[in-house]
C-alpha cells in the first residue's frame, strides 16, 4: 500500500510535488460545501434554511479540521495500518441528510484517491526509468505481461463473485462488500507496476520497429487498461452495497442489485464488433459492427454548434501501418487517460462518410445500454453503481484502451496526459 514511497524516493518527486502543491489555488471550502448542498437539496426534495445554515456549519468545521476527507486519503495513499477513516464513516453512517452527503463524499474520496494513488505508482516507475537491457528482455517474453493479466482478471473475477455468493445467503453484512473493496486496494497496486512496464515495453518495440510484437503487447495493454476499469468501478459499486448493508433502506440503487443477486446469473459478455483489419475497412459493408484495434497516432476534440462533443483518434496498425480514424461522442479522449501511442480497441459502426468525423471514413464508436447492461448480468449491474464516483465505461462507449505516461500540461489538445481523469472526472455527481 505504500504507493505515493517510489514517488518520494525520486530525485525529483518531492521537488515535483512541491511545486504543483504550490501552484494550486488555496482550497475554498466554502464555495464546495455551497455547491454540494445545492446538489443535496435537488436530490431530497428541498433544504430548509435552518437545514441549510445547520450542515453549512458542520461540514465547514470539519474541513477546517481536515476531517475524514484528509485522514482518508492519508491513510489510503500511506503505508497506513489500521481502518481507513472513510471506511468508518461508512461504517458510521445513518440515513440523515447531512451524513447521506458526507458517506458519498467519502466514496468520491476513496475512488479518487485509489485512481491518483495508481496513477502516481505507473508514473513513478516510468519516471525512474527502465534499462535498455531490461525492456529488451521484457519484450522476447510476451507471456510474462500475459499470464500477469490473466491471473489479474482471475482474481477481479473471483473475489466478484464471493461477494456475490455472500448476497445470495442470508448472512451477508457489509464486512462482505468492504472486504472486496480492502481486496481490490492490495491488487491495483501491483498491477499498475505492471500495466507501467507493459506500457514501456510495447513502446520500446514500437520504436525499435518491431511491429508484431509490439502489436501482441499493445493488445494485451487495452485489455489490461479495460480490466482496471472494471475493478475500479466494482471498487466503488462495493462502497455503495457496504452502506446499504450496514444500513438498509439508505440507498434504493444498491438494495436493488442486493436483491439482483438471486435473479440475475454472476457475469455475461458483452457483445463484440466482428474483428477487422484497419487495411480491411474500406472492403467492409456500410454500417457494419466491427472491433479494431491500433496505436493512437492523433488525438482531437471539438464541440459542435448544437454543443455535441466530439473526440476523434487516428490509429495505426503497428504491423501493416494502415491507419483509420474512430469518433466518439461526449468523451473527450485525451482527458480520460487516451495517449499518443496507446493501443485502444474500439466496438462501432463501419461509415465510409462519418457525420461524426466529418464526412471523412471512420469507425463510430458503440454506445453500450445502460438498460442491457443492467438486466444482462448481476456484475454489469453492479458496475452501474459506481457511475458517480468512477464509471466502468464513459459515456457508455465500448472502448478500452492501455494506460500512458502522463508527461505534458493540461492543455486542451495535449496527448500525453496519461492520468487526466484523475483531474477531468467530476468529483461529485447525483447519485
Amino acid at each position: 500500500m505504500a504507493m505515493f514511497a517510489a514517488l518520494a524516493e525520486h530525485p525529483q518527486g518531492h521537488t515535483l510535488l512541491e511545486a504543483r502543491t504550490a501552484a494550486l489555488p488555496p482550497p475554498s471550502h466554502g464555495e464546495r460545501i455551497d455547491t454540494s448542498l445545492d446538489a443535496l437539496a435537488e436530490r431530497v426534495g428541498g433544504l430548509s434554511e435552518e437545514q441549510r445554515a445547520s450542515l453549512r456549519e458542520q461540514l465547514l468545521e470539519n474541513a477546517a479540521e481536515g476531517s475524514t476527507f484528509r485522514d482518508g486519503l492519508q491513510h489510503l495513499t500511506s503505508a497506513a495500518s489500521g481502518p481507513n477513516p472513510m471506511t468508518e464513516a461508512i461504517e458510521g453512517y445513518t440515513p440523515s441528510a447531512a451524513e447521506h452527503l458526507g458517506v458519498h463524499l467519502s466514496i468520491t474520496a476513496i475512488s479518487r484517491g485509489l485512481l491518483g494513488r495508481l496513477h502516481a505508482e505507473f508514473n513513478a516507475l516510468q519516471d525512474g526509468g527502465f534499462s535498455q537491457p531490461e525492456l529488451d528482455a521484457l519484450g522476447q517474453h510476451p507471456e510474462f505481461f500475459e499470464s500477469a493479466v490473466v491471473g489479474f482478471e482471475h482474481d477481479l473475477t473471483d473475489v466478484s463473485r464471493t461477494l456475490f455468493a455472500s448476497l445470495l445467503g442470508t448472512q451477508a453484512s457489509s464486512a462482505h462488500a468492504l472486504a472486496l473493496a480492502l481486496e481490490l486496494e492490495g491488487h491495483l497496486g501491483p498491477f499498475a507496476q505492471l500495466m507501467s512496464r507493459l506500457d514501456a515495453t510495447a513502446r520500446n518495440l514500437q520504436n525499435q520497429g518491431s511491429g508484431t510484437r509490439s502489436e501482441r503487447l499493445g493488445r494485451l495493454g487495452a485489455r489490461a487498461g479495460g480490466l482496471a476499469r472494471a475493478a475500479l468501478s466494482t471498487h466503488a459499486a462495493a462502497l455503495r452495497i457496504a452502506q446499504e448493508l450496514r444500513v438498509p433502506g439508505s440507498d434504493a440503487d444498491a438494495r436493488s442489485i442486493i436483491e439482483a443477486a438471486s435473479v440475475l446469473g454472476f457475469t455475461a459478455s458483452v457483445p463484440d464488433g466482428r474483428n477487422a483489419e484497419l487495411s480491411e475497412l474500406p472492403e467492409r459493408p456500410e454500417g457494419e459492427f466491427v472491433e479494431v484495434v491500433g496505436v493512437v497516432q492523433t488525438l482531437h476534440a471539438r464541440r459542435d454548434p448544437d454543443g455535441k462533443l466530439v473526440s476523434t483518434a487516428v490509429l495505426e496498425d503497428p504491423s501493416s501501418g494502415a491507419t483509420a480514424e474512430v469518433a466518439v461522442v461526449f468523451v473527450a479522449l485525451n482527458h480520460v487517460g487516451v495517449t499518443a501511442g496507446a493501443t485502444c480497441r474500439v466496438h462501432g459502426t463501419w461509415r465510409s462518410s462519418s457525420v461524426l468525423a466529418q464526412g471523412r471514413p471512420a469507425v463510430e464508436v458503440r454506445r453500450l445500454s445502460r438498460n442491457s447492461l443492467k438486466a444482462s448480468s448481476w456484475w454489469h449491474a453492479m458496475s452501474l453503481l459506481a457511475e458517480p464516483f468512477f464509471p466502468r465505461w464513459r459515456n457508455f462507449a465500448q472502448m478500452e484502451w492501455s494506460w500512458g505516461p502522463h508527461t505534458g500540461e493540461l492543455q486542451a489538445d495535449a496527448d500525453d496526459l496519461g492520468a487526466a481523469e484523475v483531474v477531468f472526472l467530476p468529483a461529485f455527481r447525483s447519485v
